[in-house]
């Protein structure tokens, strides 16, 4: 038996307000608009109101009074100031363009609120071309958009920057920045410095943060987002970071920053961020964590989780001086996926975890990072591998540590840490013909020892010159007639 079904059409009703009503006599009623319908029925929650009408600005509180007329700027701090004297709540700023002339001060307890907004989304691709259309837009005419310091509480959501210095920024050297405090849905679109930068900060939330058209070129210090932390009251701690996505910072050496400067930054959950540096041409980080305070343990528990990482820079993630990382990498199409270095206060990179679509290392000062890779082809490169313990793929069980040695992997049990700093190894060949082979040893000091060993039988002596901060030579005194492989083993 077939099966019918039958579409039901309802009549158009308009919407209506009661003037007057008796339950005896008779009502009066009257058509109204529906936006007028909508704000009656559903009426929003808020302790201030901030909207255009007539051409004019307006701030109302919730009982309809009157706080500031007539300048964007003045009407959000007013209804921002009145909030937190009452003691805290929402100013909800309705959709519209709003010009601000100089910076609105965030305060305590304050949340602000728009209500969402619109892109258009142009192509070709790469990149996509979009450009503000509608909702609450805040043309910011390149000021500083939001700032502050001493924020205990509060938030910002569903709005748009629009073309601000930049867009939020909170916290000075030795001001807490933001505590308890919540950014969502918020677009920062073409900063003239950068989207977001933050001092001194812990149990700061964000979610769904996007930053378009940030500066390009190496120049550029954090052109996306900076989160830092400059004093020992704070650390970042217990900060939640989902979908953060930048575009743009073409060459900057780390496009997202987070550095610890005068102390300690840990315990940072990033999830899902994606920086799209398009045209980097193999310069700069998408992503740099840096380690600038003399503690080697004052950059740790930053860990991310699904990082998405493009447009050709030379290395995807940067880690400087950062201990006890977790790197999950799902995209990446830099020159290198992970630099392992030291910071300007000669802290070194160590136990680090990088998991994921990992296709590259650059290895230069660390001590033991693990790597666990499931890309096939994966290399190692430039400035020695010490430090550094690398399983291939657990699907398959080559979880052991391995030395890569040129394109060979040699696995070995039980080993916690192949090299350690100022220590170096490796194989060179002196070839048939050849009297000598120069060496690299990537150390960046000069070695007071150098070993070496014959792995085959040598046609004469062996011996090493010519030692400095980056290379030495092997030398055979009688010419070697087919090639012959020289173990070396180095120290400073």
């Amino acid at each position: 038996m077939a099966l019918h079904t039958s579409r039901f059409i309802y009549p158009t009703l308009k919407a209506v307000k009661i003037i007057n009503a008796w339950f005896d006599t008779y009502m009066l009623i009257q058509t109204v608009n529906r936006k007028e319908f909508e704000e009656r029925t559903f009426p929003h929650a808020y302790n201030a109101v901030v909207f255009q009408k007539d051409g004019h600005y307006y701030a109302r509180d919730d009982n309809g009074n009157t706080i500031c007329i007539d300048s964007a700027t003045a009407c959000i701090q007013e209804a921002i100031n009145y909030v937190n004297n009452v003691g805290g709540g929402i100013v909800h700023i309705r959709r519209g363009s709003y010009n601000i002339s100089q910076s609105i001060t965030m305060l305590s307890g304050v949340i602000v609120e728009g209500e969402g907004y619109l892109m258009n989304l142009g192509e070709p691709y790469p990149p996509e071309v979009e450009l503000p259309v509608s909702g609450t837009i805040i043309n910011a005419n390149y000021v500083d958009a939001f700032t502050g310091s001493n924020i205990t509480s509060g938030g910002i959501r569903d709005l748009l920057i629009n073309k601000p210095a930049r867009g939020i920024v909170f916290g000075e050297p030795n001001k807490l920045g933001a505590a308890f405090f919540h950014i969502k849905n918020v677009m920062v679109f073409a900063p003239s410095i950068r989207g977001i930068e933050v001092t001194n900060f812990q149990y700061l939330r964000i979610d769904q943060l996007y930053i378009l058209r940030v500066p390009d070129g190496a120049n550029n210090v954090a052109p996306g987002a900076w989160f830092k932390n400059q004093h020992n009251n704070w650390d970042g701690g217990n900060s939640v970071f989902v979908d953060i996505f930048v575009r743009g910072g073409a060459q900057a050496d780390g496009v997202i920053t987070f550095e610890s400067i005068d102390h300690a930054l840990n315990f940072i959950e990033v999830i899902r961020p994606q920086v799209n540096a398009w045209n980097s041409n193999g310069v700069g980080a998408n992503i740099k964590l840096v380690n600038n305070y003399t503690h080697g343990t004052s950059l740790k528990g930053i860990n991310i989780y699904g990082g998405d990482f493009e447009g050709g820079a030379q290395y995807a993630v940067k880690l400087l001086g950062a201990t006890m990382n977790y790197i999950n990498i799902t995209f990446e199409d830099a020159t290198y996926s992970v630099y392992l270095g030291k910071s300007s206060t000669n802290q070194i990179s160590y136990g680090n975890i990088i998991t994921g679509v990992v296709r590259s290392i650059y290895n230069d000062t660390s001590w033991q990072n693990y790597v666990i890779s499931s890309y096939l082809n994966f290399k190692l490169d430039a400035g020695g591998i010490y430090g550094l313990v690398f399983g291939n793929n657990p699907v398959n069980g080559l979880t052991r540590p391995v030395l890569m040695v040129g394109p060979r992997g040699i696995y070995f049990d039980d080993i916690y840490s192949i090299r350690e700093p100022g220590q170096n190894f490796g194989i060179a060949t002196i070839t048939a013909g050849s009297s000598a082979v120069n060496v690299s040893h990537g150390m960046g000091c000069t070695p007071n020892t150098v070993i070496v060993t014959p792995l085959g039988q040598p046609s004469g002596y062996v011996w090493v010159s010519d030692i400095t901060s980056t290379d030495f030579k092997i030398n055979i005194s009688t010419v070697p007639s087919e090639n012959l492989p020289i173990a070396w083993l180095a120290r400073c």
